[in-house]
């Protein structure tokens, strides 16, 4: 067996230990909650990218088309997936609920949720059909704003998912008005 083939072996099996371990890392500092992607993350996007130019230097020699996939593979992990993983996060406080996500140099998205200025937040799902059959649920903050301006709908991403009951609380301790019109649980 080829040692590249032992270490993607070890690779993976260090990356199903790793998810175990969870993927978002939360602090509390006051009244204010920070979740960010946990640092292995990074480091599995890292080692990933590593491991693609590893298998392209030894496997340079076989075929041009391995070479150029392999070192597109480790280029995209290292400028695509690293800087997501590291941009992610969300900071909930007694005012406002920010989530940050996306890339620096393309489209980011930056959502605010502002309290003082909001009257009503309704959790909406949305089903999509799905290839091959499938379903695909998509979970949306519908948030209505004192102003009477039309109400703006933010995804709610898999960190936030672990937050909407604490969001829930904190809306709620500032008077806004709270439903989940879908299957998400609050607890």
């Amino acid at each position: 067996m080829y040692p590249i083939f032992r270490f993607v072996s070890a690779c993976i099996a260090l990356l199903g230990i790793a998810f175990v371990t969870g993927c978002f890392d939360q602090t509390v500092d006051g009244d204010k909650i920070t979740m960010t992607c946990s640092p292995w993350v990074a480091q599995v996007f890292i080692g990933f990218s590593i491991g693609a130019f590893v298998v392209a230097f030894v496997l340079r020699k076989r075929s041009i088309g391995v070479l150029i996939a392999c070192i597109g593979i480790g280029l995209f992990g290292f400028l695509v997936l690293l800087p997501a993983a590291q941009l992610d996060n969300i900071v909930l406080d007694d005012e406002h609920y920010e989530r940050n996500g996306g890339f620096s140099y393309f489209h980011r998205v930056h959502d605010e949720i502002k309290f003082k200025e909001t009257k009503q937040i309704e959790i909406i799902q949305v089903k999509k059909k799905a290839r091959r059959g499938g379903t695909q649920i998509s979970y949306y903050f519908v948030v209505t704003g004192k102003d009477g301006l039309e109400p703006r709908e933010l995804p709610i991403g898999d960190m936030a998912k672990y937050m909407v009951s604490e969001i829930a609380n904190r809306a709620r301790k500032q008077g806004v008005e709270f439903f989940n019109s879908s299957d998400l649980e609050l607890h």
